[in-house]
């Protein structure tokens, strides 16, 4: 494998994840989640192109503004679906303000991007606070739940670019770590729309 290559492999782990993910949530009538997870599977896809076809410098650009722009509408439509879900019937008003804020959400990173790392923060905070706001049979499960949705912070933060890790090191568990997130997010997701980690009131 030429140098550089390898970095093509974490990428693959991602875009294998998000169109597992993609399908399932799809199979369920899921749009935001299957548009925002895609989004995150075409942002990999072109890593993995960029660096498996020695394309670097070439793709370098269009790597960095789309994992950027994109990363922040992807989550903005992954928390619109994490709020949709406990009532997934939303009224046309509501679903007509969600695509506007995803829409607002691609202006604003594309005119300026130094603001999609912002966006994609707040979208991704707006998802923690929803999955622990859910009912629950317990503390622990609210726990959980925010725990695993906020991976994808803790991952972008401590993980991406650490003076402490080799680069090598850092890049590949920083992309392994968002494929699991992908997969939690689902797991969360499928549980709670079915019901088996949310507390239903007898009365």
């Amino acid at each position: 494998m030429v140098p550089g290559q390898h970095y093509a492999i974490s990428e693959v782990l991602i875009v294998v994840a998000a169109i597992w993910v993609a399908i399932q949530f799809l199979k369920r009538g899921a749009l935001f989640g299957t548009l925002g997870v895609s989004v995150f599977g075409v942002a990999a896809a072109i890593g993995a192109v960029r660096f498996g076809a020695e394309l670097v410098d070439e793709l370098a650009a269009i790597h960095r503004s789309f994992s950027q722009i994109g990363g922040a509408v992807a989550m903005a439509l992954v928390a619109i679906e994490i709020l949709a879900t406990p009532k997934r019937d939303w009224p046309y008003a509501m679903l007509a303000i969600a695509w506007g804020a995803c829409l607002l959400t691609l202006g604003l990173s594309a005119t300026i991007q130094s603001l999609a790392p912002i966006l994609f923060t707040v979208w991704l905070t707006i998802a923690v606070m929803a999955v622990t706001m859910w009912p629950a049979h317990s503390l622990w499960q609210r726990a959980l739940r925010g725990g695993l949705v906020v991976i994808f912070l803790v991952n972008a933060t401590l993980v991406r670019q650490s003076p402490l890790l080799d680069a090598g090191v850092s890049w590949h568990l920083f992309h392994t770590l968002i494929a699991i997130w992908l997969i939690a997010v689902w797991w969360i997701w499928d549980k709670v729309d079915r019901g088996m980690m949310v507390k239903v009131d007898p009365g």
